[in-house]
């Protein structure tokens, strides 16, 4: 599996064996190299670090990028994340209580007793700049042992006692009680028809409720099209019985939630885009859900669609949704085998994500058009004159005809 997050690269290849996994990562960071050189970027071996995530005290074998060895640590950063081998989190716990200490150490006057601060102020100053040390990346709370995490609760209780100035009798319990601060390992109490885990999937908040759609079902090795519902009041999950015609399996593909682009005004969300990585196929078909009656609808817009695509944001704001970005093959609106799997060009492999590109226009998709829009569309359809147009009627014709720069034009795909 490849990761990219700003100018980051992470790969992970699973095996039984570590021999396996090397050879495996190996023979990604030769492709990955032959495609750097051909774009003239440069990768920094040095920085890099090649992390076997195991319980075997073996060294595994090493993984060289252009013939030099890359480090093998026993931990590595990741999006400010320790990873150690044993994916025990101890070195990012040790990590985090030193960055928590030093930061109490430098606001004690604002937090302790002898300050002036209202407890509220006190608190925010915790909330605002002690918590989201530990609060970044606390999904790694769920899989750290329970000494790890009583080590962080450790000093969150002292900066509560530090800031009410209690006495040595009074309870953690009663401090955390009194000051609606919810502890590390407090979780709230679900129930109901819990859905499996998954990711690529949407979700999105209607009323005081959350649904999810989609999304790959690691329990079942597949993708879904089912609808769970979680109820924010009376923290209960629900599987939503549908009715209609759903969109097909896919993950990646977006939701955004609301009203309905419907006449009715119901409340509920859409479904765009998205792919299918069984059937190597991306979508860009656009389906509407009612949450009230739990009924699915293909809509058949006017105008010409955005391309097949994953991994866009939409957003609707109104009577209209707007929708930019994205991931699309080169080959056109619909996914090919030679789009996704490493290609051969010039003698060079390619790694897959070679074949995508990522996409820079944004598309608005209006239900109830005013004859202003529906006026500008035909003049842009069949390019007319507008020099005699008012200003503000050619302003707003060439902020939509104005090209996308935001990013390079090599990677861009629309």
């Amino acid at each position: 599996m490849l990761a990219t997050f700003a100018d980051d690269v992470c790969l992970t290849y699973r095996s039984r064996c570590e021999h396996d996994a090397a050879d495996g990562i190996q023979d990604f960071a030769y492709r990955f190299s032959e495609w750097a050189r051909r774009w003239n970027i440069g990768i920094n071996s040095s920085k890099s670090n090649n992390v076997c995530f195991t319980l075997k005290r073996r060294t595994p074998p090493p993984v060289y990028i252009e013939e030099v060895p890359v480090p093998q640590p026993n931990a590595a950063k990741y999006l400010g994340v320790l990873l150690d081998r044993r994916l025990t989190f101890s070195k990012h716990v040790t990590d985090i209580r030193t960055r928590l200490r030093a930061k109490v150490a430098k606001h004690y006057w604002l937090l302790s007793s002898r300050s002036k601060l209202s407890l509220s102020n006190k608190l925010t100053i915790y909330k605002q700049i002690l918590a989201p040390n530990w609060k970044y990346g606390c999904q790694i709370w769920g899989l750290a042992c329970d000494s790890h995490i009583k080590r962080i609760q450790a000093i969150q209780n002292k900066v509560a006692r530090l800031t009410t100035g209690c006495e040595w009798f009074v309870r953690n319990t009663t401090l955390h009680r009194d000051l609606k601060l919810a502890t590390l390992q407090s979780r709230p109490k679900v129930t109901g028809c819990l859905s499996g885990a998954r990711d690529g999937h949407s979700a999105c908040v209607i009323g005081n409720s959350m649904y999810i759609f989609g999304g790959f079902v690691d329990e079942i090795n597949e993708l879904s099209s089912d609808v769970h519902s979680f109820n924010l009041d009376t923290m209960e999950w629900r599987y939503v019985k549908t009715f209609g015609v759903p969109p097909s399996y896919r993950d990646f593909h977006a939701s955004p939630g609301g009203e309905l682009l419907s006449r009715d005004r119901l409340p509920g969300h859409e479904v765009f885009g998205g792919y299918n990585g069984l059937l190597d196929h991306q979508f860009n078909d656009l389906y509407t859900f009612a949450s009230r009656t739990k009924l699915w609808n293909l809509i058949r817009a006017n105008g010409k669609a955005p391309t097949a695509r994953r991994r866009q944001c939409a957003i609707v704001i109104g009577t209209r949704m707007f929708l930019f970005g994205g991931t699309s093959p080169r080959s056109g609106s619909s996914s090919s085998p030679a789009a996704v799997s490493p290609t051969q060009e010039a003698g060079r492999v390619l790694p897959p994500s070679a074949a995508l590109i990522d996409c820079s226009d944004l598309h608005v998709l209006d239900f109830e058009s005013t004859l202003k829009t529906l006026a500008t569309m035909v003049v842009l359809k069949h390019q007319l004159d507008i020099s005699e147009l008012p200003r503000s009627l050619r302003s707003d014709l060439q902020m939509l005809t104005q090209p996308n720069s935001i990013i390079r034009p090599i990677n861009q795909a629309c």
